[in-house]
Parts: structure tokens; sequence; C-alpha cells
């Protein structure tokens, strides 16, 4: 259906309109729910109700379907939202209500200045927030938003963004009709920064490559445009952190993600990093200390440790859904030595560990002091990846996979498979 005309230039279809009735009171039962055809005038629908005789019920009512501007059209979806009241209806009579319907997706314009290009929309009734959405080619990244404006800084490589509203009653609008930005055809680098124990984005932090530095925004992303293709060394820093770097290799005429996570200064202490892909799923880290008061202990996703008793490590963050990082603190240091591997808990069904690109750091203070990769080839589902002795900071590497946990003389309670949730 057709319906709301022209206005400033945008033109709606509407080709779905639904209308919900619910009666008000103890049960707020949904009494009818079906697609009717109705009667719009530009932002007011009539509906005539046929439901049971009560004496009040609210009304709903979504209408779906597509907005075209000068910009171009918004995706199909949600594009109405209302709610009108029905009072006194009898089984002898039919209740006409006017529902009042509010447009759910944003009106976004665009001011690009300087590389950096403002989203801005009126605030969306009843948003509760946002999403952006951008697209580069075949491919596109979504990031939740809770502002009605965002500063984005944009490369070369021309992309398209599009923002939608998800409201408090847990609708979600369409996406808007999408502001396009970028031209050209450089290597562009997007780098988004976390912090290693929560895996939360860090503003503010320092992304260095080619001999040019750029700081990331509130959503821990930065962004360097016209790179010269080739393999280059990526370097974040952020006062407080340990710095942190990655290997990327830039293309021209593409956009390469890349991830860096820092770790906060643990002074005197060492920490274990892991971070992988999409790819196993998860990944368990394991720490077998040396012995503390007479006892060996397992620090992993059952038996987290403590920072502040024995044994002194403390498994920070658990990750089970792709990329972690997931990350183990020595807090206090002991003679002997601690052993660190890590566990397919996925399956291989998920992926093998062995050529999945997963990496350990090891941070000492405020430095990464040693950095393993996982071995290309290997069958099983445990990575031996090192020990370090507790005193002199001395680091054997393993890195080895096995189809068994390695030999550490723990306990073998602790290396139990996990049987329910992380």
């Amino acid at each position: 259906m057709d319906g709301l005309g022209r206005s400033g230039g945008t033109t709606v279809s509407l080709s779905e309109l639904t209308a919900r009735a619910v009666e008000l009171g103890e049960a707020n039962r949904v009494r009818d729910e079906e697609t009717v055809s109705l009667d719009a005038s530009q932002n007011r629908f009539r509906v005539r109700l046929a439901v049971p005789p009560a004496p009040y019920y609210r009304v709903e009512i979504e209408a779906r379907g597509t907005r075209t501007s000068e910009l171009g059209e918004s995706e199909f979806g949600l594009a109405y939202f209302g709610q009108g009241f029905a009072m006194d209806v009898s089984a002898e009579t039919e209740q006409t209500v006017e529902v009042l319907v509010e447009s759910c997706v944003p009106r976004i314009s665009g001011n690009l200045v300087e590389g950096e290009l403002t989203l801005s929309w009126p605030p969306v009734t009843d948003a509760a927030r946002y999403r952006l959405r951008e697209v580069v080619g075949g491919s596109f990244l979504e990031t939740p938003i809770a502002r009605t404006d965002t500063t984005i800084s944009i490369g070369s490589v021309s992309r398209s963004f599009r923002v939608r509203a998800e409201l408090e009653n847990g609708l979600v609008g369409a996406y808007s009709e999408p502001v396009q930005a970028g031209e050209g055809s450089g290597g562009d680098l997007r780098v988004t920064v976390v912090d290693a124990q929560t895996a939360d984005p860090l503003s503010g932090a320092q992304v260095t490559v080619q001999g040019r530095s750029v700081a990331t925004n509130g959503q821990g992303i930065a962004e360097l445009a016209g790179l010269s293709p080739g393999s280059a060394t990526v370097v974040a820093s952020l006062e407080g952190y340990a710095p942190g770097s990655v290997e990327v290799t830039i293309v021209s005429g593409q956009i390469v993600d890349a991830r860096i996570v820092l770790s906060r200064i643990v002074p005197n202490g060492y920490r274990f990093i892991l971070t992988w892909g999409a790819a196993p799923a998860d990944l368990d880290s394991y720490l077998v200390t040396p012995a503390i008061e007479d006892s060996v202990y397992v620090i992993f996703y059952q038996d987290p440790g403590s920072e502040t008793a024995t044994p002194f490590a403390y498994l920070d963050r658990d990750d089970t859904d792709g990329f972690g990082p997931e990350t183990i603190t020595i807090f206090q240091n002991f003679p002997g030595s601690y052993h660190y591997f890590v566990n397919n808990y996925s399956g291989a069904g998920s992926g093998p560990l062995a050529g999945s690109g997963a990496t350990v750091s090891l941070v000492f203070g405020d430095q990464v002091i040693r950095t393993v990769t996982v071995p290309t080839t290997g069958e099983g589902e445990y990575w031996d990846v090192l020990t370090l002795d507790g005193i002199s900071g001395v680091v054997t590497i393993h890195n080895e996979i096995r189809s068994d946990p390695p030999p550490t003389g723990a306990r073998r309670a602790g290396l139990a498979k996990r049987t329910s949730g992380p």
C-alpha cells in the first residue's frame, strides 16, 4: 500500500500494516493480531476494531516499508509505530480508533570536513539506542551507538553509512537511506584497540603505522587512509598500558581491519593474553602454578584463582565466542615453574587449533616480553605454549600441539572438561 505521500522530497511506501488490540487489565492479553487494510494520511491511521467487549483496549500499529529521498532508499523494515486507545467497547458497536504513528527510520545527514564525517539525525521517539552500519564493497561493520550524532574518521575507500533505531519496546526500525563517503583507491587501515582484561574499547590510544599516527575514537577505532601497499607493523600505545602491536598487509583499494589488545600495567606482575580469530569459537587458558604452600593450583574457567589470596593468580576474562582476549595475571610470583597452555574447548568441529592464528603474548610490567603464535600443523586440541620461572623470569617456549594436556604434574581434576557454561 502506498501511503503518507511526499514530504520534503521524501516518498514513503508501505506494504505491511499490522494492527493489534491489547485488552488492558490483569491479563493484558492480545485479543487479535492480523494484517489489516488501513486508511493512511500522513502519520495518522484509523482502524476499526473487531474485538470482544472490554472497557479498555490499547491499539498498536506497525507499518513496514521503505523510504526514498535524495540520498536513496532505506532498507525495508519497520518504518512507523504508534499507539491509540479505545474505551467502552461493546458487543453492539464497532470501535474506530485514530492512531498517531511516529517514524522509526532516522533521517540522517552527513557533513564531511577534513576527512571526518559527522552523521546527524533528529532523535527517534522511544529509541533506546542506535546502530551504525558501514558498508565497504561486499562487507559491512555494525556498531551500537547511543548518540544522535557521531563523528567518524574516514579513509579514501568508498563506503556508505546507514543508521537504524532500536526502540524501548524491543522493536527494531529499518536502516535509513545511505550516506556515501570516501573516494579513490588508496589502501586504508582500520584498527580497533581494546583492554586485555575487559575487552572494552580504549579511546585516546595512539595508533602508529608507516610513520603516521592517529588517536582512537570513542569506539576504540582509528582509521588511516592512503597507506602504501605491503607488510606493515602497527603499534598502539596508551598511558598506563603496555604498548601492543600487530602485523598487517595493506592492500590498495581495500580496508584492512586489525585488532590490538593492550594490557594495563601490573607492577612486577606477569600477564598472559590469548587472542585468536572467529574460529575456533572457544579457546580456554590454563595456568599451572608451582607448589605454593605445598599445593599446586590450576587457574582456568572453573577455578579462576584470586588476585589477593593464594595462589595470587587470576583468570581476568574467559572468552567463549571467538577473538578473545582471554587473560590470566600473576600478581605475586613464587619460586618454581608456571606452565601455560591452551585447550580448544570447542573441539575440531569449530575449527582446528593448529593454523588458527591464535597468539599468546606474555607481558611483564610495561613490556611485551614474548609473543607465541600457534603452530600451523599438528593434531590435537591442546597447545603447550610455554613455562615461566617465577623468580628468574626465564621463559621456555614449547609451542607444541598435543592430543592430551601437557605433563605438568598438576592434579588431573583441574583439567576436566567444562560441563556447563563459561
